[in-house]
C-alpha cells in the first residue's frame, strides 16, 4: 500500500479508514498533524487512541489483557525511534524487532484472535555517514523536517511539492532524490521515494479463518 505525503507518523498515522473521515486540515503550526473535523484541535496520541474506541475498536495495550473481542488495534516496535536516536545503528536493531513482532502475533493467535493485519505508517531512508544534504534556508520555510518542510507563503526555492493528504489547497516542500534539508541526519524519511512511501500490509490467519 502507499504512506499518506509527506510520509512522517504525524501525517501518515492516521491516514487510514474509517478514521481519515474524522480528521482534516489545514496545516498549522511546525508539525504536519491533523485536525479533528468536530473540534478543530489537534489530534493527540491520546485522542487517537479514545477516536479508536468510538469507532467501536478496542485498543490493546502490551501489558494489558489480549482476549478477542470484535476488532482491535495495537501497537509494536520501537524502530523509528531507534532510527532517529542511533542513525544506522538502526540495522542492529532490525533482526530483534522482527522477532518481537513475531511474538506479538503469535501471542495474539493463543489467545483467540483469529485474523492478524500488520501495517505500517512509511519507511525511511537510512545511508552511514548521512544522506546528502539539499540546501533550504529556514526564511523559506515555516517549519523544516529532515526530507519535507513546510513553505513559507510565497517562498521561492525551486524544489518539488505535493499537496499535503489532509488537504490538498496545502503543499509541502520535499527534499529531492534521497537529499535531506538538514546535514548529518544517517535516518530520515518524510519523502515520496519508494523507501519511504511503499508500505508492506500483511494479513496472518489461522487455517480455521481462511
Amino acid at each position: 500500500e502507499w504512506s499518506a505525503l509527506p510520509t512522517v507518523t504525524a501525517t501518515a498515522k492516521h491516514a487510514w479508514m474509517p478514521l481519515v473521515g474524522k480528521l482534516s486540515g489545514p496545516l498549522e503550526g511546525e508539525g504536519f498533524e491533523p485536525k479533528e473535523k468536530s473540534t478543530g484541535k489537534t489530534i493527540t496520541h491520546a485522542r487517537f487512541k479514545q477516536l479508536i474506541e468510538e469507532l467501536g475498536i478496542s485498543f490493546l495495550t502490551t501489558d494489558g489483557a489480549l482476549f478477542p473481542t470484535g476488532c482491535a488495534w495495537t501497537e509494536f516496535g520501537s524502530l523509528d525511534s531507534y532510527g532517529h536516536d542511533q542513525g544506522t545503528k538502526l540495522a542492529w536493531r532490525v533482526e530483534e524487532e522482527l522477532a518481537g513482532l513475531q511474538q506479538r502475533i503469535l501471542e495474539l493467535m493463543q489467545v483467540g484472535w483469529t485474523k492478524v493485519k500488520v501495517i505500517t505508517d512509511h519507511g525511511w531512508l537510512l545511508l552511514p555517514g548521512g544522506l546528502p544534504k539539499a540546501e533550504l534556508p529556514k526564511h523559506l520555510t515555516t517549519s523544516r523536517w529532515g526530507r519535507c518542510a513546510i513553505p513559507s507563503p510565497g517562498a521561492v526555492h525551486g524544489y518539488p511539492m505535493t499537496p499535503w493528504f489532509w488537504d490538498s489547497a496545502e503543499a509541502v516542500v520535499l527534499a529531492p532524490g534521497v537529499s535531506c534539508f538538514i546535514a548529518g541526519m544517517e535516518y530520515a524519511h518524510g519523502g515520496p521515494t519508494l523507501q519511504e512511501a511503499l508500505i508492506p500490509s500483511l494479513t496472518i490467519s489461522t487455517k480455521e479463518s481462511g
